[in-house]
């Protein structure tokens, strides 16, 4: 692994990934290997991007017209399909 100069990357961060608490939640499987996505059963769905330490997180919340996407990715992979 190379880190980055001036960057806070905790060694071996990747192995303690995906934390323990995600087993409270439903994992939906996709086509998309970037992403991992936990359905958190209030019409809330996390969108899980385990490749980076920052464990950066979006969400999907499904109205009952509408849906709202908070996409805190890194932009890295689409994360639409």
């Amino acid at each position: 692994m190379v880190k980055i100069k001036n960057a806070v990357q905790p060694d071996a961060w990747y192995k303690v990934l995906p934390r323990p608490e995600y087993k409270n939640y439903i994992h939906v499987m996709t086509h998309e290997g970037w992403y991992e996505v936990y359905d958190l059963e209030t019409d809330t769905y996390a969108i899980y991007e385990p490749g980076h330490f920052q464990e950066v997180i979006s969400y999907l919340i499904l109205g009952s017209e509408k849906a709202l996407l908070l996409d805190t990715g890194m932009g890295i992979c689409r994360i639409r399909p």
